[in-house]
């Protein structure tokens, strides 16, 4: 049992080190009915159930801030995450 704690608290740490360096990024996020749509990354919630973007492009418009369901992403990709942000 012990294991098996440190190892979901190990992996649990590194997710939310991962979305951490999110912040900031720019990311591309393609989402269902061949929807992309691109923004900054602000954060999500703590089920990481939605994420906050700022500056979202999409077909109708920028959209100053806005949530995206993660449940509507199908992916996204962030650019150039070796960087600093």
């Amino acid at each position: 049992l012990k294991k098996k704690q440190d190892a979901r608290a190990y992996l649990r740490e590194h997710f939310l080190r991962s979305m951490t360096s999110l912040v900031g990024r720019n990311a591309t996020f393609h989402m269902y009915e061949n929807t992309v749509v691109s923004g900054v990354i602000r954060g999500c919630d703590i089920d990481v159930q939605n994420l906050c973007v700022s500056n979202l492009s999409t077909a109708l418009g920028l959209q100053p801030a806005a949530i995206l369901r993660a449940d509507d992403v199908l992916s996204f990709t962030v650019d150039d995450i070796s960087s600093p942000s």
